[in-house]
Order: structure tokens, then C-alpha cells, then sequence
């Protein structure tokens, strides 16, 4: 039975290092479109975490009571709803010396629902926590974690936005895992997108005037007077004529 546990142990870790570095090459080819007014933010927040759900995993529950902790990201948005963020979390330093402490590096993905000022999302990503206990022998555990979450998002303007978050960290081969109550705000950084510039369509150049030719009459016999009026067509030259050309 020992045996069959051990492996079963070893096949899940297995898998979760697969999950992990699927994610991993899945980030490494992703390139950012930046389709966003704002394409980069910040966010600080503060969360509350529940280690008692993993309590069977350490050796002094006393010692795994919930933690408050403080949250820093930097954000890109990559399409115009979905962005990735990298993270760290540390536990806030006001909080007794008996809730364990939380020291976490994260790259999240986020997935936004609608165009409206309120939108839903979903989150997901990878990352590496070292969780210390402060019980009397200073147990610790690192090791990287797997997370996912949901949650919904406010832009109260354009810049300035908050949310409210629920997710699951999982560590992979230390077995905790808990969940975080997240409340943030963020801010949206840089300058607007200029819009893009619509060259006016160019006038249609006016038709030039028809150029109108005037044809003298023709004076065959040269004797100054038009063929239409000279009434003495072929007059010798040299002669002089009246007005009818005779």
C-alpha cells in the first residue's frame, strides 16, 4: 500500500511539472499585441489567506492560521481582453508573529468578459512561494506553485480601476495549498494611443475649359478679301479690289 502510494504521489508530480512547463513555453512564444489604450498598469492590493485547508500537511496547526498579505504586480495588456502579469507577494509585517509568512514571485494570465466598466475574469498562472510557519522549529517550505482564480474588475475612469478577487494556490510537491482573498487597485500607465491619422480623400481636379480655335477665313486669290464676301474669286495678283473683292 506503501508503494502504490508513492506512486501515485510521484505520478501527480509528474504531471503538475508537465502543467508547468507547458505553461512555461506557452509564455515564452506568446507575442504581446498590446491592443489598448493604456497597454501597461500597476496594481497594489492587500489579500487574506486561509492555510487551515492544508493544516493535515504541517506538523503544528497552531501555526497555520490565516495570513495577511500585501500585493504588487506590473501588468500588460496583450489583446483588448486579455493581459499577463508578473507579481510578488509578501506578508504584511504588522501581523502577529504566529500566522505563517508568505514570500511568492507569480506570472498570471487574465482572461476579461465584455467591454463594460464592470467585467468578470479569469486567472491563472505559475510562480514560486517560500511559506515560513514561525513555529518553534522554523519550518519551511519552497516550491513552485500553481494558481487559478476568478474575479471581477471595475475602470472607475480610464486610468484608475479595482477588483475583486478569489484564487487557488497549489504548491506542487509540498502539497499546501490555499486560498486568497484579493482586493486591489490599479492604475493604467503611459500615454493614450494617439488615434490613428485618416488622410483626407484628395479633390477631384476640375476639367480644364475646352480651348476654342478660330479658323480665319480663307483668302485663296490673296487679294485681302475673304473667300465667304469676295464676289471675284481669283482676282490677278497685285490688282486692287473694292470691298466685293472685283
Amino acid at each position: 500500500t506503501l508503494a502504490t502510494l508513492k506512486k501515485d504521489t510521484t505520478q501527480g508530480d509528474t504531471m503538475k511539472r508537465s502543467i508547468i512547463s507547458a505553461a512555461i513555453a506557452a509564455a515564452a512564444i506568446s507575442a504581446p499585441v498590446m491592443a489598448e489604450e493604456y497597454p501597461y498598469y500597476a496594481t497594489f492590493g492587500a489579500s487574506h489567506t486561509d492555510t487551515e485547508i492544508s493544516e493535515r500537511y504541517f506538523k503544528e496547526s497552531d501555526y497555520t492560521k490565516h495570513s495577511y498579505n500585501l500585493e504588487l504586480s506590473f501588468g500588460i495588456m496583450m489583446t483588448e481582453q486579455s493581459a499577463v502579469e508578473l507579481s510578488y507577494i509578501k506578508s504584511a509585517p504588522a501581523q502577529s508573529k504566529k500566522r505563517p509568512d508568505f514570500t511568492d514571485y507569480k506570472l498570471n494570465g487574465f482572461y476579461f468578459f465584455g467591454e463594460d466598466a464592470l467585467k468578470p475574469y479569469l486567472t491563472a498562472g505559475i510562480g514560486h512561494e517560500t511559506l515560513e510557519l514561525n513555529d518553534p522549529v522554523g519550518t519551511e517550505y519552497k516550491d513552485y506553485i500553481l494558481s487559478a482564480g476568478f474575479g471581477v474588475q471595475y475602470d472607475v475612469t480610464d486610468r484608475f480601476f479595482g477588483r475583486a478577487e478569489l484564487r487557488l494556490d497549489d504548491m506542487v510537491d509540498k502539497r499546501p495549498e490555499h486560498p486568497y482573498y484579493v482586493l486591489e487597485v490599479g492604475m493604467r500607465l503611459g500615454t493614450p494611443k494617439a488615434a490613428p491619422v485618416v488622410a483626407p480623400e484628395p479633390m477631384p481636379e476640375p476639367e480644364p475649359a475646352p480651348v476654342v480655335v478660330v479658323v480665319p477665313p480663307a483668302d485663296t486669290d490673296n487679294d485681302g478679301v475673304t473667300d465667304d464676301i469676295d464676289e471675284c474669286a481669283g482676282t490677278p495678283a497685285g490688282v486692287t479690289v473694292d470691298s466685293a473683292g472685283c
